[in-house]
């Protein structure tokens, strides 16, 4: 009894060895051109009209009603790909 849970804490003990040795942080890709920032796309800001013509949220409906789509899809229409 004494040897199983020798052998059972001594694999914990190798286990956590091997865990806290894999640093999550470290990169093996050799980039380190951390401090160079991508170039983010433009931002959209709407302005106070837009904010004032958009459709009210209903709680109540979800995007599976038909309702949803009829009352919305005629204002994002313009936006669809």
């Amino acid at each position: 009894m004494k040897k199983l849970i020798a052998v059972a804490l001594s694999l914990l003990f190798i286990t956590s060895l091997a865990m806290a040795g894999q640093n999550t942080n470290s990169s093996t890709t050799g980039n380190s051109n951390t401090a160079v920032k991508k170039k983010r796309g433009p931002v959209f800001r709407a302005s106070k009209d837009q904010i004032k013509q958009a459709p009210d949220f209903d709680d109540a409906m979800t995007v599976h009603d038909d309702a949803y789509y009829d009352k919305y899809s005629s204002y994002y229409s313009p936006y669809s790909s």
